[in-house]
């Protein structure tokens, strides 16, 4: 039986990439077919816990991420360099430690989760085995982030340790495209449970329009921009009663206050509404007509998914991975980027619920069919099989 260790970047199976990754080991698991390891960060979480009770082996190794946040000034970006390179080298150190533990257990797979760890690829090529490499992530496009030695840096090391390396997107892959052996790459897109897919029998035809974006409250997802295109809406038309929910954590405090400010000297509070961190995001689902995706440059929207399979007509910003998850008028809606254009989109499904539900009937169609039935740990377990044998 073929022994995969699977490195973790976050304990917390809250976090997309996590839960993404949690899904192919749950179902590389069912098959029975591989002895199943897991890294993590920290030696506690809520997917260390998960998997423990799966009765799967867990370790324990430190290594942070190796990215600057390009939101903060230079000068200070230039301060924490040292930190940085502090932390590359404990990493290494780390790393080396953790091939002598490893030495007598017969891995042959290393497969590293996320581009913002590198502790996987040296541990890898420490032990001399084989290595896949799942990017989940543009890094400076989507989360303002870069690693700290040059993003060219980053993608060399991966292909040198790679054998293959999965992207959620075409999107992604593309942006890899230059420096990653094209024969390596896959495209997985991710799958989920059928727990998600959640049809439903009426639509909302006549009340007011319940819109939600769904994420970490931050600038690169675009909250603020859906904000005022809700605002635009209701003062373009009159009567037009259309209420925004956001959910999703407080990631950025400084965003999230002017956030508050505008919808109080606004007077926006009866048509925006904060739910903070949701625990139960299906059953919030179940009570909204609209999902908005506005990120920047979203790799993969899992939010867009999710709305999708819970019947939600979804509108998304026509940039990176979106725009493979949503066809224009046909599954969706998308909008150029500008809160102009947003709010004439969430105006025309506001006047025509006919589209609204004809939307949200073919995106949860299409959803079903490529996105509930394993295809991206179908297609993981496909790399796996043809690295092993080669």
């Amino acid at each position: 039986m073929n022994k995969i260790l699977f490195v973790f970047h976050s304990e917390n199976i809250s976090s997309g990439a996590t839960r993404s990754l949690m899904d192919i080991v749950d179902y590389l698991i069912s098959t029975e077919k591989y002895d199943i390891e897991a890294v993590f960060p920290a030696q506690n979480g809520t997917a260390v816990d998960y998997l423990k009770s799966k009765n799967i082996k867990v370790h324990h190794y430190t290594y942070g991420k190796l990215m600057q946040d390009l939101t903060q000034p230079l000068i200070k970006r230039i301060v924490k360099l040292p930190l940085l390179f502090l932390r590359y080298f404990k990493i290494k150190k780390q790393a080396k430690k953790a091939a002598l533990d490893f030495a007598d257990s017969g891995i042959d797979i290393v497969y590293s989760n996320t581009s913002s760890i590198v502790f996987g690829g040296y541990l890898g090529l420490k032990l001399g085995c084989k290595q896949i490499w799942h990017i989940r992530e543009f890094r400076k496009k989507d989360h303002q982030i870069a690693f700290f030695l040059g993003d060219k840096s980053l993608q060399k090391f991966i292909n040198r340790c790679s054998d293959a390396v999965l992207f959620v997107s075409k999107s992604v892959m593309n942006e890899h495209i230059k420096y990653i052996d094209s024969a390596k790459m896959y495209v997985t897109y991710n799958s989920y449970p059928k727990s998600f897919i959640r049809p439903r029998e009426q639509f909302n035809s006549d009340k007011p329009l319940q819109v939600m974006i769904a994420g970490d409250i931050k600038p690169s997802k675009g909250q603020f921009d859906v904000i005022k295109a809700v605002e635009i809406a209701r003062n373009k038309q009159k009567r037009c009663d259309i209420v925004l929910h956001l959910a999703g954590r407080k990631s950025n405090s400084q965003y999230y206050d002017s956030i508050v400010k505008y919808i109080q000297e606004h007077k926006l509070d009866r048509s925006v509404i904060l739910h903070g961190q949701v625990t139960d995001m299906i059953s919030l689902r179940d009570k909204m007509d609209v999902g908005v995706v506005a990120s920047t440059n979203e790799a993969f929207g899992r939010t867009t998914i999710e709305g999708m399979l819970s019947m939600m007509a979804m509108v998304g910003r026509n940039s990176g991975g979106t725009t493979e998850q949503i066809k224009h008028m046909e599954t969706g809606l998308l909008y150029d980027g500008t809160v102009e254009d947003l709010s004439e989109k969430l105006l025309f499904l506001y006047n025509n619920r006919d589209y609204m539900e004809k939307f949200a009937k073919s995106g949860f169609d299409e959803s079903v069919e490529l996105h509930t039935k394993g295809n991206c740990a179908k297609t993981a377990e496909k790399a796996i099989i043809k690295v092993l044998s080669s």
